[in-house]
């Protein structure tokens, strides 16, 4: 497979307006709606598949307590990110569905 050159590489790097963190900042806003209660039954359901085993136990099936802990995860992240003290895991978490090769090749 051959190297993409330079302007290959910068053609697209995402979706065209598209900002980093948009994706989380989505999941921040489900997590918020669903622990106050504001969420609509097809957000819950959303929400509660994509609930963890272990979210499940350590909340006793409870979808408010565990969309009450991840909205606190996920905001104290974006804290650190933005004060630019992100722990190597926050980095992970935040590009860790994209193949390393993909970032340095700019797919």
């Amino acid at each position: 497979m051959n190297e993409p050159t330079r302007e290959e590489a910068l053609i697209h790097f995402g979706v065209k307006g598209m900002k980093w963190g948009v994706r989380k900042q989505r999941q921040l806003d489900a997590a918020n709606r669903v622990a106050s209660g504001n969420a609509s039954t097809l957000q819950k359901v959303r929400f509660g598949a994509s609930a963890t085993t272990k979210e499940l136990v350590t909340s006793g099936g409870s979808l408010k307590k565990i969309a009450r802990a991840r909205a606190n995860t996920l905001e104290a992240q974006k804290k650190r990110i933005e004060q630019g003290k992100a722990t190597t895991l926050d980095m992970l978490d935040r590009f860790g569905n994209t193949p390393i090769l993909d970032l340095v090749r700019g797919r």
